[in-house]
């Protein structure tokens, strides 16, 4: 199945407590084939609804953004000269690279502006020591730029300034088999993963059911697109500071059988109820068996799930 690792997986999906019988999806008598297919399909729409509530990709993405600088909006600059970026999504991880140019030069001809002249503006906190965000739903999304970068010599609006930016919480499937000891991380997405560094790795877990652990990511050892640096995205390897301490399975039919993520567990329980909620739409209700012998209760709520996942969702929204 082409596209990016979702959210859950259907792995995740089936461990989680959700009470649905998956097995009857996409009807009792379906092939394992068709039955991984069709809860995969459930993961890809859960987390596509995820992100149309969120306003935004949480999964870690590199962003282009161009505005008209200075300004009022997006762009402004402080008294002392250092001019503020406002960032369309967050939290800000790092910048790959800025630009500026004239606004009235068309076809457009960029000066690039020097990487010690800008930082992140409230960074977010770090956890464990992991040079990702924790899943506390912060993390700035402005970007300063050193006095000179821009000015208002030319009037307002006089500019227009272009910043490539990393947000999010990287994440990734794991596209091939895992041996014990393994320090190559072989996904299907490194953006972002470049971050870390063997000072500063990302520490995450490898969700695996009962194989999960936690591990060091240093780095991206390659991309199979060619890009580098923190501009690397697309399928790729990751290497772990140290051995992963179980085994993975690779793919089935497509489908990743374990991911490694820095994505808030907050998110991914989002993200299973929503998928319940889809689940239940056709009627594949929990089930609790009473007393009485022969009775059943049937419960859960399609609309009480997905608007629990929504709550979940809130501290991450765009707005």
């Amino acid at each position: 199945m082409a596209g990016l690792t979702p959210y859950v997986t259907p792995a995740m999906l089936i461990s989680a407590p959700t009470g649905i019988s998956w097995s009857t999806i996409p009807v009792p008598s379906a092939s394992a084939t068709q039955q991984l297919t069709s809860q995969m399909d459930i993961c890809v729409r859960a987390t596509a609804a995820a992100e149309a509530f969120l306003n935004q990709q949480v999964r870690c993405t590199i962003d282009v953004q161009t505005e008209s600088a200075p300004s009022r909006n997006r762009v402004y600059m402080d008294p002392s000269g250092v001019v503020r970026f406002t960032c369309n999504h967050f939290p800000v991880l790092a910048v790959v690279s800025a630009q500026v140019c004239p606004a009235g030069t068309f076809p457009r001809v960029f000066t690039q502006i020097v990487d010690t002249k800008w930082e992140v503006d409230d960074p977010p906190s770090i956890n464990t020591g992991s040079a990702v965000t924790g899943g506390d739903g912060q993390g700035g999304n402005t970007i300063l730029f050193a006095p000179g970068s821009l000015g208002y010599w030319s009037g307002k609006r006089a500019n227009r300034i272009s910043v490539t930016y990393l947000n999010g919480w990287p994440h990734a499937g794991i596209t091939a088999a895992m041996t014990l000891h393994a320090t190559a991380v072989y996904v299907d997405d490194v953006t972002g993963w470049s971050v870390a560094t063997a000072a500063a790795p990302i520490t995450c877990p490898i969700y695996d059911g009962a194989n999960s652990e936690v591990v060091q990511v240093v780095g991206v050892a390659s991309a199979v697109n060619g890009t580098t640096g923190l501009a690397a995205y697309g399928p790729g390897v990751l290497t772990l500071a140290t051995g992963c301490s179980n085994v993975h399975a690779g793919p089935t039919a497509g489908v990743a059988a374990c991911v490694i993520s820095t994505l808030p567990a907050t998110i991914m329980s989002a993200v299973i109820k929503m998928a319940v909620a889809e689940a239940l739409v056709r009627g594949a209700t929990a089930t609790s068996v009473q007393r009485n012998q022969g009775q059943t209760t049937k419960s859960g709520s399609p609309g009480d799930l997905y608007l629990e996942g929504c709550e979940l969702l809130l501290p991450y929204r765009r707005v």
